[in-house]
């Protein structure tokens, strides 16, 4: 990546996320600089040598990621998933231009906002034989609780892993996932493996006791990234009212290391910055990256967000839809200097369905749904399987009535 020191902002004062952002990068650590990216730079990037491959699967990863969680929506409004769902909307460039940087065998654990991790990984899992079905398969059978997805039924949303693909499942205070990331990297230094463990983390998990553990990579000098998914709220919590560490990269100075701040809705930058992010994780400096992103749905489908989110707010970051963005670089629309919101959705919703359709999108996902719609449910007798790890116990439940186990 070409880029030109820009000016110098020290404390960073009066930072301002949506101004300082548009087409820079910040280096925490270092020269503490706000620096210039370069679109031409990041142009010849992508036609390199395996780069092309990376931006048509970047592209449709972004593009099939959204269109799953409209899907699993209307899925929910219907009735046909029970319990919550939970919406990464706006935050596509961030898990899928992340995954896109990384190789296959780097341990994953990405959070419920980052499903686009999984279909960008899904793919070549899929080509290998490490998943049964298409990952969008398995990702509506996962939210129907179904017997045949990941978690066997027991779980219908968020708290799914597949980990012959090197991804793993997230704990809900997410903070954790950091100190599980660090376990993975340190056995991938002990093996020599030349692969990088890397976990997201939301805005409101570096208040946490758990983002302690980022000493434990520093110290160990740990091959592990920490992306923060900075949507600027944890739940209903503003990121000012919870810290005054802004931006929150400045926080990796604390364990002496490399600290970056990107615009998480340039699915390119992200994407550039995390390869190098990889280099330097390799060479015994752990990274954390504040990918700044926009929550363009509520913490979950029951928060009426509308309510404690300002307008105004909501509708300048939608300017920057990713999605958008990224169409934009590459086709030259939707206009991004439109003022008019209704011709600027009009624009996107077109090409997004003419992409869509091209690439097969919309038929890969209403066939998962009529698969995970087929799919066998769960059996009652299977209630307790999986759930102790000691062998004696399980058998022992096992071996139990099925009118007991219920009551065990």
């Amino acid at each position: 990546m070409v880029v030109a020191s820009g000016k110098t902002r020290p404390f960073f004062k009066d930072f301002d996320y949506f101004c300082d952002l548009e087409n820079h990068f910040i280096d925490v650590v270092g020269p503490n600089q706000i620096y210039q990216r370069e679109l031409t730079d990041l142009s010849k990037l992508f036609w390199s040598e395996g780069g092309r491959r990376d931006v048509n699967l970047l592209l449709r990863s972004m593009l099939i990621t959204r269109r799953a969680e409209e899907k699993v929506f209307l899925l929910w409004k219907a009735g046909e998933i029970p319990g919550s769902i939970f919406s990464g909307l706006g935050n596509e460039a961030t898990s899928c231009g992340v995954m896109a940087a990384m190789k296959y065998g780097d341990p994953a654990f990405p959070l419920h906002r980052d499903l686009g991790c999984d279909f960008t990984r899904g793919v070549e899992a899929f080509e290998r034989g490490d998943i049964p079905a298409p990952l969008a398969n398995l990702y509506f059978a996962q939210h129907m609780s179904k017997a045949s997805s990941q978690c066997k039924g027991k779980d219908g949303n968020i708290h799914w892993g597949i980990p012959k693909m090197n991804r793993y499942p997230m704990i809900s205070h997410l903070g954790t996932n950091i100190p599980n990331a660090c376990g993975a990297a340190l056995i991938e230094k002990f093996r020599n493996s030349g692969l990088v463990a890397f976990t997201f983390i939301g805005d409101g998990a570096t208040s946490t006791p758990d983002f302690q553990a980022l000493n434990q990579a520093a110290s160990r000098k740990l091959p592990v990234i920490v992306i923060i998914d900075n949507n600027q709220w944890a739940y209903r919590t503003k990121l000012d009212e919870q810290t005054a560490a802004i931006p929150l990269s400045r926080k990796a100075e604390a364990f002496g290391i490399r600290g970056f701040t990107i615009d998480g809705t340039d699915a390119l930058c992200v994407y550039a910055l995390t390869k190098m992010a990889r280099e330097i994780a390799l060479s015994g400096t752990p990274v954390l990256i504040e990918s700044v992103t926009f929550r363009m749905a509520g913490h979950s489908a029951y928060d009426p967000y509308e309510k404690y989110v300002p307008k105004e707010d909501l509708e300048r970051w939608h300017r920057r839809d990713p999605i958008a963005r990224l169409t934009n670089f590459l086709y030259g629309k939707p206009n991004l200097a439109e003022e008019k919101t209704e011709k600027f959705d009009q624009e996107l919703n077109e090409i997004r369905r003419q992409l869509e359709k091209e690439l097969g999108i919309e038929k890969e996902l209403d066939e998962a749904i009529e698969w995970a719609r087929n799919a066998p449910d769960p059996q009652t007798n299977t209630l307790c399987d999986d759930v102790y790890a000691d062998e004696a116990a399980q058998k022992f439940v096992a071996s139990l009535p099925d009118e007991r186990r219920r009551t065990k």
